[in-house]
């Protein structure tokens, strides 16, 4: 499924005007709701992107992969999320990802990780040439969602051996999708999301991705920041040419 193509608001109360990303740098148990603030860790949160030891969060949880589909469910009261999970890739004709279906893509974890069983694994080689490939999941049946509620997102991820460990998370929204009626596709304005680069390790990380900290690169249509009232999808994505073997796990927003 090609989602990104060829060429291919208010904001959580911030009030940071986003610039465009010059240079990206290359750099437990199953989630639940955790009450709390704050941590104890000091530095750059753009910078450390990791929920820290000590570190508490209000998390509404997107999907923890234990009912074994790819379909996400839940959410708050009168505003739920009703998704599902997918492959995305360039269509590249010597490209190959898998799972073949998508309907394979959440795995038995051995061994398991804490409380968890089951996360979404998914691998490719470096055949796809063209923009790259990823995996991600829509939060409403590919309408949009309003997520302006909620400070970021959190996730456990890891590589496996040889993997390719720059990864982006891409914040699809409908001024940057192709299809959003927003952005001019014709004219190469799309496609260009506000994402942010993590580095993955072989061991699991607890990741954790602020809205502030995201950005656009300098091409296609500028925009002062993302448009989390109608988010379309999140996306963990790896540019052109790049072959991966990732698991992503316990996926939630906090607030």
């Amino acid at each position: 499924m090609a989602l990104l193509g060829l060429g291919c608001a208010q904001l959580f109360g911030f009030d940071k005007v986003y610039e465009p990303e010059d240079q990206i740098s290359a750099g437990g148990g199953a989630a639940g709701s955790a009450v709390g603030s704050g941590g104890d860790g000091a530095g750059d949160p753009c910078e450390i992107l990791a929920v820290l030891p000590g570190e508490t969060l209000a998390l509404s949880t997107i999907d923890d992969m234990e009912d074994g589909d790819t379909r996400i469910s839940g959410g708050n009261g009168a505003n739920p999320w009703a998704g599902f999970w997918f492959e995305d890739n360039d269509e590249s004709p010597d490209g190959t990802q898998e799972p073949a279906d998508p309907a394979d893509l959440v795995s038995t974890l051995d061994p398991p990780r804490g409380a968890s069983t089951k996360a979404v694994h998914t691998s490719a080689d470096d055949g796809f040439l063209l923009w790259g490939a990823g995996v991600g999941f829509h939060l409403d049946d590919e309408a949009y969602y309003d997520a302006s509620e909620y400070r970021g997102l959190t996730f456990w991820a890891r590589a496996e051996e040889g993997s390719t460990r720059k990864m982006k998370v891409l914040f699809i929204d409908q001024q940057t999708y192709h299809m959003g009626g927003i952005c001019n596709d014709a004219e190469g304005e799309c496609n260009n999301h506000f994402h942010k680069p993590v580095m993955l390790e072989s061991d699991w990380k607890h990741f954790k991705i602020p809205v502030e900290c995201l950005k656009q690169e300098p091409y296609g249509k500028q925009l002062l920041s993302p448009a989390l009232e109608r988010l379309w999808a999140i996306e963990f994505f790896f540019d052109k040419e790049l072959a991966f073997d990732i698991w992503i796990d316990d996926v939630a927003f906090y607030r």
